[in-house]
């Protein structure tokens, strides 16, 4: 189980790496770029829209290897006992969460780009650090509970 989720991993960075090629290539991500500008009318909102659309766009497209990996191995394995439809009913769920954070990261990070000019990166890394710190933090209370039930322990001996 754990050997062939290496090659999940890797197969995971090279589809990953493919869909960002995908999307760059044929001036795909620009025809999206005009459209949330279009639609956006105004830079913030287009940011976010890009960025929410390229979330959903490279979901659709891993969706084969996360189903993969995700439901049937796991299934095959005897680590899930979730059904394919509570399954995926999860997976929307953390698709639209995914894709909120996405669009809120990708609105500021870009403002910020703009704002600083060639001094971008130093600002954009203070900026990612913080929000993986926000992000870390919230999870756990706000993020986690969509998907778990927690209860407390009884008590032992």
């Amino acid at each position: 189980y754990f050997e062939g989720g290496y090659w999940l991993q890797l197969a995971d960075l090279i589809v990953g790496l493919a869909i960002a090629a995908l999307m760059l290539s044929g001036r795909r991500a620009a025809r999206v770029r005009d459209w949330a500008a279009r639609v956006g009318r105004g830079p913030l909102r287009r940011d976010a829209l890009f960025g929410g659309v390229y979330v959903v766009a490279a979901w659709v497209l891993a969706l084969p290897l996360t189903i993969y990996a995700g439901f049937i191995r796991e299934q095959n394995y005897g680590m899930s006992t979730q059904t394919f439809p509570a399954w995926f009913g999860e997976q929307l769920l953390m698709l639209g969460i995914n894709a909120l954070i996405f669009a809120l990261v990708a609105a500021v990070l870009y403002a910020v780009i703009r704002r600083v000019g060639p001094r971008w990166w130093i600002w954009g890394t203070v900026l990612g650090i913080g929000f993986m710190a926000l992000l870390i933090a919230l999870t756990p209370v706000y993020i986690a509970p969509l998907f778990n039930t927690s209860k407390p322990l009884d008590d032992g001996p």
